[in-house]
This record gives structure tokens, C-alpha cells and sequence, in this order.
């Protein structure tokens, strides 16, 4: 892997070219070979993908040109960040799908008229307990709203002397607003990373879905050592 110390010309990159991976770490920016994994051909990916397909066929088909303009003004109205944490605006299909894939994460249905708004509350900081021995409990210095969703996140167990998790944060329950602490059993747990041991690291996090707007929060994550 190689470092990069990048000039005047060219302040950072990302993604692929002629090969190569450009991306970047706490150590700076590097260099990497790309590799073509096989593509997984699970349920649950041509389940995404398909569902992907099937709201850019209903942003064209189903919606008005009234409904489509006003997803557009809200976009606008609601600029996001990219990869190099620039102020971008997303289109208004772009908008229209990240929201409704938000909502089909929690089992909501599927919305056609854009919002007023996207506000949303986050957790702020989480605490959680538990661990070889107990469920784990986590919870938020801010409550989510009742009724909406919570998203439960969870990172592989690491050793001690590790805590990076980078994108590796896998959705392995959900629960509903306004009740915490939220709960998420060992055998969960182990059903997504395997065994459990004393003294690995382990990171857990919450993310909040508003059912009405399906605006999604900021994530709030935690890693510490079990016992």
C-alpha cells in the first residue's frame, strides 16, 4: 500500500482509476490495488437492489410533476456531504430513494409526497451494558421520538488493542422509539459475528428513523472491551 502526499494541484481523491483505489486514513491518504470481489447474489442484495429499480420506476411513473418538484425543492433546501465532507445537493430521485430506503429498513411504507422537512433528533452519546455473560443494553443520551424507529448497530469483535470499525457496522435489530434502554441479546449478536470472548473490543450503535418524513440521524457508536 502506498502513501500519498498530495501537491497543490490535487488537495485528495477518491475511488478507482486505471486499477488503483485511492482512499484514506487516520495515517493519511494511500494508494491501493483494486480487486473485483464476486458479487453476492444473496435475498437480501437483490432484495435492495430491486427495491432500488422499482422507486426510480415510480419516481417516473407514479408520482406527479407536482410531487417530483417538490422532492427537488427539498432536496435543495437540505444540502448532505460527500466523501471529502464537501456541501453537495442531491437530485430530487436521489433524495426520494434515500429516503424511502431509510424507511424500508424499519418495515415502513413507501412515501410519495416529499416532506416539509428532514429533522431529525440523534442519539448523542450512548452507554451500553452487557457482554459475554448478559444481553447488552445501550442507551442514548437522547431518546428518539415515540413511534419512530431505532436502528441497532453492531461491529465484530476485535481484540483489545483495536477499535477501528471503519464501514464494517452491520444493522442487526431495530426497535421502536421512546423506551430505552434497547435491548440487543447475546445470541443476536453471536448470530451475526460468532462467539463472544472476555477482553475483546466491541463497538455497538444507534441510528434514528423518523416513520413520517423518513429522515435518518447521524450514527452513535461506542466500542469498549468486554468481559
Amino acid at each position: 500500500m502506498a502513501k500519498i502526499q498530495f501537491g497543490a494541484a490535487v488537495a485528495d481523491a477518491r475511488g478507482k482509476f486505471a486499477g488503483q483505489v485511492f482512499s484514506k486514513s487516520r495515517m493519511g491518504s494511500y494508494l491501493r490495488r483494486k480487486s473485483s470481489p464476486v458479487q453476492p447474489r444473496t435475498s437480501a442484495v437483490t432484495g435492495v437492489r430491486s427495491s432500488f429499480s422499482g422507486l426510480a420506476k415510480r419516481w417516473g411513473s407514479v408520482l406527479t410533476a407536482d410531487q417530483r418538484a417538490a422532492w427537488k425543492s427539498l432536496a435543495a433546501a437540505h444540502p448532505t456531504t460527500n466523501v471529502f465532507g464537501n456541501s453537495i445537493i442531491l437530485t430530487g430521485l436521489m433524495l426520494y430513494i434515500q429516503v424511502n430506503r431509510n424507511l424500508a429498513s424499519v418495515g415502513v411504507a413507501t412515501i410519495d409526497d416529499a416532506p416539509l422537512n428532514l429533522d431529525v433528533d440523534a442519539p448523542g452519546s450512548i452507554s451500553f451494558t452487557g457482554g459475554t455473560a448478559a444481553d447488552f443494553a445501550i442507551t442514548p443520551a437522547v431518546d428518539a421520538a415515540a413511534g419512530d424507529h431505532v436502528i441497532i448497530l453492531a461491529g465484530q469483535p476485535q481484540s483489545a488493542g483495536r477499535a477501528f470499525v471503519g464501514s464494517a457496522m452491520r444493522i442487526v435489530g431495530t426497535d421502536t422509539g421512546g423506551g430505552s434502554p434497547y435491548a440487543l441479546t447475546r445470541a443476536t449478536y453471536r448470530s451475526f459475528f460468532g462467539t463472544l470472548l472476555p477482553g475483546q473490543n466491541i463497538t455497538l450503535g444507534l441510528v434514528y428513523v423518523r416513520d413520517d418524513t423518513g429522515a435518518k440521524s447521524a450514527r452513535s457508536l461506542l466500542t469498549k472491551v468486554i468481559t
